[in-house]
């Protein structure tokens, strides 16, 4: 059991207490310790309860609120900033980390040192009946190169140190701890439950900075250009948080977040339609829209090596080799492709449109009548009802019109159409009842994903074939034997993709009935 504890109270308090109640108290060594903290940039292992420490040569998950360990490993390249479930080594760590973190990176976040005094309590037997610790921790944040976090406040005073006393039980002696909670409980001491998370703070972080689904406070009778700027200025906020992510190359979900911020600021400016200036509208859609083409290439190819066990999977082994060869030139072209993203984001252009934009959203007044759309002043649920039902129906019509032998662009399509619905959905969660559109968004993403994923495998496909071009042509710097193992590779993989697609396509009239009969989405969008 472990309490945080003020650091105005006696670190001797509940030792002398307990000697008061008859028991005996023997002080042990004071002792130090000291280790590092991390987490993923979206606070993955903190959201799960859990604990990620790197102590000794030796990486340790632990659950958070008690401390208990649930595996360990060797921290072998230890001065990697950050880690993918990959780099660790097999086992039990690696099998825990990779179902939470998924493709996402663990960083280095903040270096605790502590001291620590521990107390055994007997009893008149002089048998050992408690154990008590007390700690002092001190958190500071790691610095390294590529820190994605925004940097701390430099004006606020150091942080105190955390202070902990841990009650270790005995088995078979249930009074001891009895008597030791109700001292701590006259003090008015409660169990510690956020240790980790109170650790981070100390350190500058605001675990819950890029959340993805915020509580905006959007209300019905908001004008509607108010209601829509309270968007925008979140997705600016995403869009800014992840740049420095997809500068350092950590992991490939900075750049995904990045670009989706951009494509829902895109989406909110177009299906909330005159609710803004039209100038400024058609201004930042279109200077976003050119921010987003410039790592379209880096992302298609982030989405194919991001398959490479998965691609591995539906091969033979003999054809694993070939397969790394293909491997090899997409990781060549990704490196130049990042190189490329590098420069923009770093030149004036970028900088110029990034800060307009940020500019334009925290000075505009809606009020202004010569500044705001035609829609501006008018409250935003009658507003988010009508939009909706028009993207619902769009929706409805198109997919009400595609049959087994529908041409692929008419899924394509569906797919866009599908996207900008669900966003819409999102934008104005918050103004209808949970119980109406969690249910219609879950049934969106459900259609999304399924028509993603025929999209993703299209474009699969185009790649490797294309790759086999490629090989089959000059093959710069590839030995025949390569070239020929990765040509069988890739040829072996367009097979297997093909017939996934198709199993998708079969999918796609069911998964459609599914949103369309959902007796929700009738709420938002009536049959004609």
């Amino acid at each position: 059991m472990e309490f945080l504890v003020p650091s105005s109270l006696d670190p001797d308090h509940l030792p002398a207490e307990l000697a008061r109640c008859g028991y005996r108290v023997r002080e042990g060594r004071k002792s130090r310790h000291r280790f590092r903290l991390f987490d993923t940039f979206d606070w993955r292992l903190l959201s799960h309860g859990l604990e990620l420490i790197q102590r000794r040569g030796r990486f340790h998950l632990h659950a958070a609120d008690d401390g208990r360990e649930i595996a360990y490993a060797p921290a072998a390249g230890s001065g990697k900033r950050a880690w993918l479930s990959h780099h660790f080594p097999d086992g039990p760590l690696r099998d825990a980390l990779g179902k939470i973190i998924e493709i996402r990176a663990v960083l280095p976040l903040v270096d605790v040192t502590g001291e620590e005094r521990t107390w055994e309590i007997r009893n008149a037997d002089d048998k050992r009946v408690l154990r008590c610790r007390r700690r002092a921790l001190h958190a500071a944040r790691v610095t390294w190169r590529g820190d994605p976090h925004p940097p701390p406040p430099t004006d606020l005073p150091p942080p105190s140190p955390l202070h902990l006393l841990c009650v270790e039980p005995v088995t078979g002696y249930s009074k001891p701890v009895r008597d030791a909670e109700t001292i701590l409980d006259d003090q008015g001491l409660t169990h510690s439950t956020d240790r980790t998370e109170e650790l981070f703070r100390q350190a500058g972080f605001d675990p819950a900075a890029p959340a993805k689904k915020p509580v905006l406070g959007l209300q019905p009778d908001w004008p509607a250009a108010r209601a829509t700027l309270e968007i925008l200025r979140h997705q600016y906020r995403v869009a800014r948080l992840n740049e420095r992510g997809v500068l350092a190359d950590l992991d490939t979900e900075f750049l995904h977040d990045f670009r989706v911020a951009l494509r829902r600021s895109r989406s909110a400016m177009a299906r909330i339609k005159k609710s803004l200036p039209p100038a400024a509208t058609r201004h930042f859609r279109a200077r976003l829209a050119e921010v987003a083409r410039t790592s379209n290439r880096l992302r298609d190819l982030d989405v194919h090596l991001l398959q490479r066990d998965a691609y591995r999977q539906m091969l033979p082994p003999e054809l694993h080799a070939g397969l790394d060869t293909f491997f090899a030139l997409l990781a060549e072209e990704r490196q130049h492709e990042f190189r490329k993203v590098v420069r923009y984001m770093r030149g004036a252009d970028y900088r110029r449109t990034m800060d307009e934009w940020g500019a334009f959203l925290a000075v505009h007044d809606p009020q202004l009548p010569e500044a705001a759309g035609a829609n501006a002043l008018t409250p935003v649920r009658p507003l988010a009802e009508k939009t909706i039902a028009k993207a619902c129906s769009r929706l409805l019509r198109r997919g009400r019109t595609i049959g087994p032998n529908a041409p692929d662009e008419a899924l394509h399509a569906l797919r866009l159409d599908c996207k900008k619905l669900r966003y819409l959905f999102e934008f104005f969660a918050e103004l209808f009842p949970e119980g109406e559109i969690r249910p219609l968004i879950k049934r969106a993403k459900r259609l999304q994903d399924l028509l993603g994923e025929f999209n993703d495998l299209f474009v699969q496909r185009e790649t490797l074939r294309h790759g086999l071009l490629r090989l089959a042509g000059d093959g710069p710097g590839s030995p025949p034997a390569e070239a020929i193992a990765a040509a069988a590779a890739a040829g072996g993989l367009i097979t297997h993709l093909e017939r996934r697609r198709s199993q998708v396509r079969r999918n796609f009239a069911k998964t459609f009935t599914a949103f369309e009969q959902c007796r929700h989405r009738r709420r938002f969008c009536p049959d004609d």
